[in-house]
């Protein structure tokens, strides 16, 4: 089992922080429009490594990390 990332959209205000921050950051995130207002998604957790660069970087405590697949 590997370590996966997810964002909770309720708490994600699209700052784009995780995006920069992770290695991999442009395979996994992507900040879109959604209800108006920016957030930012998971469009492949496959490529997270688990080093918690985006969760440490993440000031709205939006990310969190799972035991995945």
């Amino acid at each position: 089992m590997h370590e996966k990332v997810r964002v909770n959209p309720g708490r994600c205000n699209g700052c784009g922080e995780c995006l920069v921050h992770c290695p991999k950051g442009p395979r996994i995130f992507k900040i879109v429009d959604r209800d108006d207002r920016k957030v930012c998604i998971v469009m492949d957790a496959s490529f997270c490594l688990g080093c918690t660069s985006c969760l440490t970087r993440c000031r709205n405590a939006a990310i969190e990390l799972w035991k995945g697949g």
